[in-house]
């Protein structure tokens, strides 16, 4: 089966992903800062999704959640990486500081993960 990471899951545009890939027969996995909003995504789209606590600037969260979930699924068929630029800086210099302490980022500088996302398709949405 198919399978999905998507960072700030749980709300917004990507839960709405979320839900339009469970809809098509894709496992996700969710990570998002939010407990009570991973909480409320899982209840609407059921068990085809597991949901990951973790601040995605911070590596060792994002180390954490992505060795659980490679454990799990070991075949990562997608990563999208939905981030909200809440200062509204949408500069080429802030674009890189935000990709860099990101879930991309993280894959970028553990190549021992790389493995698991041979032939995934990268996503990157900034709002």
């Amino acid at each position: 089966m198919k399978h999905a990471i998507i960072t700030g899951g749980a709300m917004s545009i990507g839960f709405e992903t979320a839900k339009q890939l469970v809809s098509q027969g894709v496992g996700v996995s969710l990570i998002d800062i939010s407990e009570t909003a991973l909480t409320k995504a899982f209840v609407v789209l059921g068990s085809m999704v597991d949901t990951y606590i973790a601040d995605v600037s911070k590596s060792s969260d994002v180390e954490r959640v992505i060795s659980e979930i490679v454990k799990k699924h070991p075949n990562i068929s997608y990563i999208v990486n939905y981030e909200s630029d809440t200062r509204g800086s949408r500069s080429h210099v802030n674009f890189l500081r935000i990709h860099d302490k990101s879930l991309l980022g993280f894959f970028r500088e553990r190549f021992k993960y790389c493995k698991y996302i041979i032939g995934a398709r990268f996503y990157y949405i900034q709002r």
